[in-house]
C-alpha cells in the first residue's frame, strides 16, 4: 500500500497534481476539505486500517506536518512517497489571484507557509522522492532519490551534487534551516 505526500506552497498545483495522477486510485485527505484536524487523523487512520492508498493533499511544508503522517504510514506497512511540487511563491501569488471564493487565500498565508517550509528530505521516511514542475501542458515529473530496501533514512544526497547546495540542519524542535556549503 501507498501513502502519498503532496508537499509544496498554497497555490503550487497540489490539488491539480492529485486530480491528475491519483484521483482514480487514491483516496484524498486535504484539510480544504475535513475542516478539522480531528477528522484528518481519523478518516487518516481508517485509510491504514483498511489497507487503502491514501494521498495527504495538504502543504506539508515543514518536517513535523510530514512526520505526523509518515511515522503511522510506515508502522502500518505502507510505502511513503513525497511529491515535492517546486512552484515559486511569485508562480503562487498569481495563481492565487486568480481564484475565487474560499480557494482564495490571504496573501500572509502564502508567506507563512513558504517562511516555514523545508526541503523534504529521504532521511524523514519517504521510500521515493519526486519534484513536481507545472508546465503549459500539465507537470513534469522527476524522481530525486529513491532509499533501497536496506538503506538506512540517512542520506540527505538528493538534493543537489552540487558544491553550493543547501545543506539542511535540523535546530532544537526539528524544523530544517538551509546554510549553504562553503569551500
Amino acid at each position: 500500500m501507498q501513502a502519498v505526500l503532496l508537499i509544496g506552497l498554497p497555490a503550487s498545483g497540489k490539488t491539480s497534481f492529485y486530480i491528475d495522477r491519483f484521483l482514480q486510485t487514491h483516496v484524498r485527505l486535504s484539510l480544504d476539505v475535513l475542516a478539522t484536524r480531528k477528522r484528518e487523523a481519523e478518516l487518516f487512520l481508517t485509510c491504514l486500517r483498511l489497507r487503502q492508498r491514501v494521498v495527504i493533499d495538504n502543504t506539508n511544508v515543514s518536517v513535523l506536518e510530514r512526520a505526523a503522517f509518515i511515522a503511522p504510514a510506515r508502522a502500518a506497512g505502507f510505502s511513503v512517497v513525497g511529491y515535492h511540487l517546486d512552484s515559486d511563491l511569485s508562480a503562487c501569488l498569481s495563481r492565487n489571484a486568480g481564484r475565487i471564493g474560499k480557494a482564495c487565500i490571504r496573501e500572509e498565508g502564502l508567506y507563512s507557509a513558504a517562511a516555514r517550509f523545508s526541503m523534504p528530505m529521504l532521511e524523514e521516511g519517504f521510500d521515493q522522492l519526486h519534484r513536481v514542475r507545472m508546465t503549459a501542458t500539465g507537470f513534469k515529473i522527476s524522481t530525486l532519490k529513491e532509499r533501497r530496501a536496506a538503506e538506512p533514512f540517512l542520506d540527505r544526497s538528493w538534493a543537489s551534487n552540487e558544491k553550493d547546495a543547501p545543506s539542511p540542519q535540523m535546530d532544537k524542535i526539528g524544523r530544517t534551516r538551509t546554510n549553504r556549503i562553503r569551500d
